[in-house]
Order: C-alpha cells, then structure tokens, then sequence
C-alpha cells in the first residue's frame, strides 16, 4: 500500500510541477507569436516611415521650384511675338502651315483673318482648309494642342470629300486620294516686341 501511495503522491507531485510548466509553455508560445506579428508591425511601419520621410524631404525642393516657376515672367514662350501685328500674324500662319505639312495634309489653303481692334490682348486669326484622312486630322489637332508658341482651335467643320461620279456601271475604283475635306480656324496671342 505504500507503493501505491507514494505512486499517487508522486504522480500528484508529478502533475503539479507538470501542469505549471506545461501552462507556461502554453504562454510562452502564444507570446513569442504575438512578438513575432509585433517585431512584422515594427517593420511596416519602419519602412512607411521612410517612406514617409523622403517624401517630406523632397518638399522643400518642390516648393522651391513652384515658388521659381510663379515667379518666372515667361510669357514668351506661350505667344507669338513681332515688331507689328502682320509679322506675327506671318509667324503664327508659318507654325500652322508646319504643323499641317508634319501631319501630312493636303493645304488647300491658309490665310490669316484681318485684325480685330476691339481685342485684348491682341489675337492672331487664321483660317486653313486641308485634305487629309481621320488619322491626318488627329495628328493635326495634337499638334496644334502640344504647339507652343500655343494656337487654340476655334473652329472646325468636317466633311466627306467630293466623290467624282462614276460614268459606267460596275465595281467602284479604289483610289487612294484623302477622304476629308477639313476646315479650321485657329488663333493665338501676340505680344509686341
């Protein structure tokens, strides 16, 4: 009987210093987990810190090269410039006729429109008529739009052109002559030199 008592008394101790160290395992675990997605957390917010810190940095230069920029009285490069109005008018009208030969239109015609006294600030007009496909009159329009001294479009109207009519019966000809007749007006701003 004492065996089986010194069994259960061992067996108790046994238990008893067990259990502690088995819940303490059980903590340890469960802790060095919730470290580990801690130590995860700390790494994140280091590298968002960083982040963060050379965005701050770069705001000084920023603010610098905002502050150049207001200040700058460049107009010139957004308008057209001449000793007289005709010579710009003949400027405007040249950077026109480049962009339209660029984009490889047909130039039936350009002329710059009479000036408007009533205007302020001085306005160069000019009206073009080409021939050209679809594709011709985007490449135009982007240019114009990416143009600088800068040329507004104002006005455009586009067409089919005129198909010659056919004498006889039978398949139609494929020619190749542009599809578009396209009318436009553009204008710019002149600053006198």
């Amino acid at each position: 009987m004492a065996t089986s008592k010194q069994k259960t008394c061992a067996l108790f101790w046994l238990l008893t210093g067990i259990l502690p160290l088995v819940i303490l395992g059980a903590i340890f675990v469960s802790w060095s987990g919730h470290l580990s997605q801690l130590s995860e957390r700390v790494a994140n917010h280091r590298d968002q810190i960083r982040s963060i810190q050379s965005g701050v940095a770069v705001i000084p230069a920023l603010q610098a090269a905002l502050q150049a920029e207001r200040s700058r009285d460049d107009l010139n490069q957004y308008a057209f410039q001449g000793e007289t109005w005709s010579l710009a008018a003949a400027l405007a009208q040249g950077n026109l006729n480049a962009l339209m030969s660029d984009a490889d239109l047909m130039v039936a015609s350009v002329q710059a429109l009479p000036q408007r006294a009533s205007e302020a600030p001085d306005r160069i007009s000019i009206r073009a008529q080409v021939q050209g496909t679809t594709e011709q009159l985007a490449d135009l329009l982007y240019r114009i739009e990416s143009a600088t001294p800068f040329l507004i479009v104002e006005d455009l109207s586009v067409r089919p052109l005129p198909q010659p009519a056919r004498r006889r019966p039978g398949p139609a000809e494929v020619t190749n002559a542009p599809g578009l007749v396209i009318q436009l007006q553009v204008y710019g701003i002149v600053l006198r030199s």
